[in-house]
């Protein structure tokens, strides 16, 4: 299985435009990425948002799609209890979980993000999470880069 630092990790995300103020949008397969040196399993998730964190700075934002596809089948939905759909992956929901994250208010699709513009997300309420006043859009409108961690394209 391959390894990896959190160093290399935070070179190879630089290496594709992640830096200070940056808005970054991750979809992940932590499973694909192999095993980060020195980290049990159940540390990755925090270890790889550390990384992002200090590489986006004060002044950005990094988000995940906290997409629930169970609210399909059922009528309950929560922003704060409603998990991710698990092929969203252990990252999404780590973030999802932490007490710095805020989520758009969609059923179906939304996102969850930590940083500067957590709290605009956090109030993002639309009939469409791909239409005008969504999610999609804002992340579009602040210039974000989408990053594939582990994930093919």
């Amino acid at each position: 299985m391959i390894s990896y630092s959190s160093a290399d990790l935070e070179n190879s995300l630089k290496s594709l435009g992640v830096g200070e103020d940056s808005f970054v949008l991750v979809h992940s397969r932590l499973l694909s990425l192999g095993t980060l040196r020195g980290y049990s399993i159940s540390e990755i998730p925090q270890q790889i948002l550390n990384s992002f964190l200090r590489l986006v700075g004060k002044k950005g934002t990094i988000a995940v799609p906290s997409f629930s596809f169970e609210y399909c089948t059922s009528l309950d939905f929560s922003l704060l209890d409603t998990p991710a759909s698990s092929v969203m992956g252990v990252f999404t929901e780590y973030v999802r979980q932490d007490f710095r994250s805020k989520r758009s208010n969609h059923p179906i699709q939304s996102l969850s993000a930590i940083g500067k513009l957590a709290d605009e997300i956090g109030v993002l309420s639309s009939e469409s999470a791909y239409g005008v006043g969504g999610a999609f859009e804002f992340v579009v409108n602040q210039k974000g880069s989408v990053v594939l961690l582990g994930c093919g394209v």
